[in-house]
């Protein structure tokens, strides 16, 4: 029997609507990620906005499950009963925020 744990992490993303974005967050708060951006890349009050995460898991065992408004649903990459291929493995999720008022915003993403 294979066991499927979720990893947790969090990361505050400052979402700026006259400047470009940028993640904040201590480098390794977020594991098997490797770029946070938003598209557009500079958000206006006029077009919907959304959050492209992408990363890389160390094995073939690490996948994206599914999602749920902020939180991300990963399987371990390295499970101790696992027969996993060595990676990296390529992953990419994206978050709708929709259209957002001018001025700052701050949100939460979990892992």
């Amino acid at each position: 029997m294979r066991r499927l744990s979720v990893l947790p992490t969090a990361i505050l993303f400052a979402a700026l609507a006259s400047a470009p974005v940028h993640a904040q967050a201590p480098p390794d708060s977020l594991p098997y990620v490797t770029t946070i951006r938003t598209i557009p890349a500079q958000p206006c009050d006029s077009i919907p906005t959304r959050i492209v995460i992408e990363g890389a898991f160390p094995t073939s065992c690490g996948r994206k499950l599914g999602q749920s408004q902020f939180t991300i649903y990963v399987s371990d990459p390295n499970p101790p009963c696992g027969d996993c291929l060595a990676g990296p493995v390529a992953w990419a999720d994206t978050l709708d925020l929709g259209v957002l008022a001018a001025g700052n915003f701050s949100i939460i993403l979990s892992m």
